[in-house]
């Protein structure tokens, strides 16, 4: 049989895992087996590591328990990346074919969902979300409404409609998949200008913009372009293979545990709709919202992108025929519309008359 090989960036390390089979998803009888990342005592050794010292040399360091009631204070303070659908039969009017970079991803129904959003729901998944581990597969585990919750990479894949499969990459990837940042900088940035996602080029700036507020929708500054950014790009525009599912994991995690609190937003707002549905959890009396924006043509016109990625028609010999009999009608129309000059007389005295059309 032949081994399954995933390739991923953890770290900056490339990492080689072979299985036999495919990995089984972590359910609710697994619980034996998973090795629980303790993210309250990580973060405890962190502040340990650099508590500061106040007074008389006293080092002030918090618990488990106080860092977890600070965590979940903070999460009903932090703001909610806004989602963002794309609208492919209107970009299309702008000469803008956005499926030629999703469609090979199998990512067109994803980025084009629209549904209603509930922001105290997602509050309370990602206050009580821990990370955990299976089979060196991390998943994530809350509850939501007293609704226990577990989303691995293929639940992902089951409940969004998105693929299981392609490069693993997060962050650090470059050495990977033999690259560099430099390069891609090059590519995708207009020559002699800074680094930011205003300067990017018409079709990498599109595809920005999908990354920024869909794929990994975060709070901050929008001119910002992560590495994993380009990742996304570059695999957008090689039509190279990349798990969504992975992405959205590590994203998810990243988001949730960073210390950056100005600046991380609660993502995937949309897309916790439906795994909200599909555990069980009743929305019925929940006041769900429809925050989510729209990309359309008049974003194209609004990001001043001028230029097209779809083939301008060209004229056949038969559609040049057509318009030339069109052209034809039309004069001979004009001249039939036009009035008849008759001169009468000779010599010097001319009485020109103009045919009457009598109505009886």
């Amino acid at each position: 049989m032949m081994k399954k090989v995933k390739t991923y960036s953890r770290k900056g390390k490339k990492t080689v895992v072979s299985s036999s089979s495919k990995e089984k998803s972590p359910s609710l009888e697994d619980d034996e087996e998973i090795e629980e990342k303790d993210e309250e005592n990580v973060e405890e050794e962190v502040l340990e590591a650099s508590s500061k010292k106040r007074g008389k040399g006293k080092d002030i360091t918090m618990t488990a328990s106080a860092l977890k009631a600070q965590n979940a204070e903070k999460m009903t303070l932090r703001p909610i990346s806004r989602a963002k659908y794309f609208d492919f039969k209107s970009l299309k009017t702008k000469g803008w074919n956005l499926k030629e970079f999703t469609n090979p991803q199998s990512w067109s129904s994803f980025v084009s969902t629209q549904c209603q959003t509930f922001s105290s729901l997602e509050r309370e998944f990602y206050t009580n979300m821990t990370v955990k581990e299976l089979n060196e597969e991390k998943f994530l585990e809350s509850t939501v409404k007293g609704v226990r919750i577990q989303v691995s990479q293929n639940f992902l894949s089951d409940v969004l409609n998105i693929p299981n499969e392609g490069n693993e990459l997060y962050n650090s990837w470059f050495y990977s998949i033999g690259v560099t940042r430099e390069q891609l900088l090059i590519e995708y940035i207009k020559p002699n200008h800074e680094l930011n996602s205003t300067n990017l080029k018409d079709t990498p700036k599109i595809l920005h913009n999908m990354i920024r507020h869909t794929l990994l929708p975060r709070c901050g500054s929008f001119k910002v372009i992560t590495d994993t950014d380009l990742c996304i790009i570059h695999h957008l525009m090689t039509k190279t293979k990349l798990n969504p599912c992975f992405v959205m994991l590590q994203h998810m995690i990243d988001q949730c545990f960073s210390m950056k609190q100005k600046v991380v937003g609660l993502p995937y707002e949309m897309h916790l709709t439906p795994i909200f549905e599909a555990v069980g959890i009743s929305l019925d009396k929940e006041k769900g919202q429809e925050t989510f924006m729209k990309f359309t043509a008049k974003t194209i016109s609004q990001l001043h992108i001028t230029t097209t990625n779809m083939p301008i028609p060209q004229k056949t010999g038969s559609m040049k025929r057509l318009a030339n009999q069109k052209v034809q009608e039309v004069r001979k129309k004009q001249k039939a519309d036009k009035p008849i000059k008759k001169d009468i007389g000779s010599g010097s005295h001319k009485i020109v008359r103009s045919r009457l059309t009598h109505i009886g």
